[in-house]
């Protein structure tokens, strides 16, 4: 399989002043129209009051004063330490709390009416204008009687709508509460008489207000069967039980159809995954001798065995559980579900007619100029991919993986294995191509990955593996992570070198406690030093986009919002105002440091907020250890060699992590956590990490965990990174490659800043 990626995605073209807005307003004056247009391109509330203005046909002065009243629920950013405001007194926000806290059993809802007057409409159940007018004058609310459920009680019979309907039989697919009417529409796949039966019966319990919507009709007849003479060489057809209807998932993938032994199947790299149909696909056998066609009874579209198409739906196979109906053993799961299929060729014309319309009109030029324009890109596309194969084909030893994309090529390639790699590229394609480098070749790293699935296979583990030449390392997403260690473990799966875990994104152990992030900013506000950590703050000129300007400009002070959140940080983390003036002086400057944490951090940086960067070697692990801190597992370590803090080498110390078994035995993986089961390429005894320490930040996990840190533990920072020998390896969140040598350099500043200055 070529190691070639086309994605089919159009480049934005920079224009130089916005398409105008849509409009259809005979009633405004031309001034008032050019006005609008005019002011689209102002930016911010203008921007905002023209699409408002467009769309409501009214004058842009009168969409502003709308969207000024829309905003006055808007507090703007906490500038001042203490609780967040309430919103202000004449607020759609403070009225409807009331409204919703007082008067709940009348209480029918509240929305916007934008024509043909502008209110806000505030609905009861009964008196509607005397309740209303206890509460407020102010004619911008306007009382409406509205009988019917109250909307507290749409909002339970929402809560408990889809429980019911399921244990019923039917797939709640879309359902919300219409509080102008009063009614539930609820969107239901599944056999809707015999839903409505059991509802008439009494079986099937849902409130008088409760509408439900069963599939529409199919718009399609089924086609005709084939001709008595003609044998059917598909042995199954599995399609979904229900008819999906509403919101579906639409994860789009194109791939070549198969009939493989009888069974459509989608083409992969290792194996062809019988395909599960959606309830209205249909066999078409008819329209020519031997061809089997693939009928959407909703959609009219059609696809033939052997053709590549654009298939809807899930990341991954179906599973084995899969509702399905038209099942045989002659074609099992795991299944690959579709809900929409569609040729690829028509996809794609209609892709690039819709391209051409773009920069025709983007670029205010011709649609036949514009249409020679993505032929002429589609036409590289096709040399540029047939470049990227033959680069694959003849070096397999430095071939890692090509993007093609809108007419250009980024080619990755084994550093020193090709000479000259832009001798490989004619002339005509050479500005069209950038090259850059890989970690490992595509081809024997695919190899490793098909014979580690294989074994996993084999071994009867549910788990995928995928290569990742860029990064030089091998995927493994496994639902059963303890399964796979054991698999391991007893030499049934033999994982290939730089392994890394798929996780779960596992959140702390018991989950956050609500409320606890509030909590943990009045903790930090009630520093003695606050007031003078903030004028550090507010003196220390920080990037000119973490300060709200242009990513290019100039660096700006923070303003009074930014530098409170900021001192709250810096105190969570366990600075005071002493420590950040000495390390300012010093040049290593902690709110610097902090800020650049979006998106600009460094080696440097992250040990100016560390309490100590340390090479250690693992002693052991303990992936049983939950506790009320919210981490699962503990790490034990000794020192090999400090780069940064007070810690000694051969220094014993612990680090607790996410990762491990809660007590029901429940395991948890969490992103970016190495391994903490044996033989999974982790925390193996005697393997040595850089780790970046802190003690702040973990107590600040564990109290939004609702528990407290234990003595003398941390946690890290960022991610592990695996060392071996002098080489720091890249992590799986992509922290780069770098030798040990040139860490030490690039932090030794730090740690002689810390001293010298009696900082962390």
């Amino acid at each position: 399989m070529l190691g070639v990626v086309f994605l089919a995605l159009a480049m934005g073209l920079s224009a130089q002043t916005p398409p105008p807005i849509p409009m259809e307003c005979p009633d405004l004056s031309e001034t008032e129209r050019q006005e609008i247009q005019t002011l689209a391109g102002a930016g911010g509330l203008d921007t905002d009051a023209a699409h408002y203005a467009a769309a409501y046909c009214v004058a842009h002065a009168e969409a502003r004063r709308r969207l000024e009243i829309q905003n006055r629920d808007a507090i703007g950013p906490q500038e001042e330490p203490g609780p967040p405001p309430p919103p202000p007194p004449d607020s759609v926000a403070a009225l409807m709390q009331r409204l919703q806290a007082e008067e709940a059993e009348t209480f029918a809802g509240m929305w916007w009416q934008h024509q043909p007057d502008y209110r806000m409409i505030v609905a009861f159940t009964r008196d509607a204008e005397a309740t209303l007018r206890q509460y407020t004058a102010d004619p911008l609310f306007e009382a409406r009687l509205r009988p019917g459920p109250t909307e507290a009680e749409m909002l339970a019979e929402q809560a408990r709508l889809y429980d019911a309907l399921s244990a019923h039989g039917a797939v709640s697919v879309m359902s919300g509460p219409d509080i102008m009417t009063g009614r539930i529409e609820a969107h239901v796949s599944g056999d809707i008489e015999r839903i409505e039966a059991a509802r008439a019966s009494g079986a099937l319990q849902i409130a008088d207000f409760v509408d439900l919507i069963g599939p529409p009709p199919l718009r399609f007849a089924t086609p005709p069967p084939p001709p008595a003479d003609i044998a059917n060489p598909v042995r199954a057809f599995p399609r979904a039980r229900h008819r999906y209807i509403g919101v579906e998932p639409a994860i789009l993938r194109t791939g070549r159809i198969v009939l493989e032994d009888g069974c459509l199947r989608l083409e992969g790299e290792r194996r062809n995954l019988v395909i599960l149909w959606p309830e209205q696909a249909a066999l078409d056998l008819s329209t020519e001798p031997g061809a089997v066609r693939v009928f959407d009874r909703m959609s009219g579209a059609a696809i033939r065995a052997g053709e590549t198409a654009v298939l809807g739906g899930a990341s991954g196979p179906a599973g084995e559980t899969e509702p399905a109906i038209d099942e045989d053993p002659a074609c099992p799961g795991p299944y690959y579900r579709v809900t929409s299929a569609s040729s690829y060729a028509e996809f794609e014309a209609a892709r690039l007619e819709q391209d051409a319309e773009r920069i025709a009109r983007e670029r205010n030029v011709s649609l036949a100029e514009a249409r020679r324009e993505v032929a002429a890109r589609r036409s590289r596309d096709a040399q540029l991919r047939a470049l990227a194969e033959r680069l694959e084909q003849d070096h397999p030893d430095a071939f890692g993986e090509a993007w093609v994309i809108d007419g250009r090529a980024q080619v990755y390639l084994v550093p020193g294995r090709i000479a000259e790699p832009d001798a490989l590229v004619p002339p005509d394609l050479r500005p069209f191509v950038v090259f850059d480098e890989a970690r490992a070749a595509k081809a024997p790293l695919q190899a490793q990955v098909d014979r580690l699935v294989e074994a996993m296979e084999a071994a009867g583990l549910d788990a995928m593996a995928t290569a990742n030449p860029i990064q030089g390392r091998v995927t493994v997403n496994a639902p059963d992570i303890p399964a796979l260690s054991a698999a391991v473990t007893r030499g049934d799966v033999v994982l290939p070198d730089h392994v890394a875990l798929v996780g779960s994104g596992a959140l702390p152990f018991g989950g956050y406690v609500e409320g606890a992030m509030e909590a943990e900013d009045r903790l930090n506000e009630a520093a003695p030093d606050l007031a003078r950590m903030r004028t550090l703050i507010e003196a220390t000129p920080i990037r000119a986009i973490h300060a709200g300007g242009e990513a290019d400009g100039p660096d700006m002070r923070p303003s009074r919002a930014s530098s409170l959140q900021i001192a709250r940080d810096l105190v969570g983390l366990g600075f005071t105002a002493d420590e950040v003036a000495r390390l300012k002086a010093a040049g290593a400057d902690p709110v610097r440091a902090w800020v650049d944490e979006n998106g600009f951090a460094t080696p440097a940086s992250r040990a100016i907020l560390s309490d100590a960067v340390v090479v250690a070697e693992v002693i052991a692990v303990d992936p049983r250890d939950p506790d009320q801190d919210g981490f699962r597992s503990t790490v034990r370590f000794r020192v090999v060699e400090p780069l940064k803090g007070e810690l000694a080498p051969d220094e014993p110390f612990a680090v607790r992590f996410v990762s491990g078994f809660d007590p029901d035995g429940a395991f948890h993986h969490g992103a970016g956590d190495p391994a903490v089961l044996p033989g999974l390429q982790g925390f193996d005894p005697g393997s040595r990490w850089l780790l970046t320490l802190t003690q702040g930040f973990y107590a600040r996990q564990a109290r939004f965990a609702g528990g407290s840190p234990r003595p003398s533990v941390y946690a890290t920072f960022r991610e592990p990174a695996k060392v071996v020998g002098d080489n720091v390896e890249p992590t799986y969140f992509g922290e780069p490659e770098r030798s040990l040598d040139a860490l030490r350099r690039e932090i030794a500043p730090v740690q002689a800043a810390v001293h010298g200055h009696g900082g962390r």
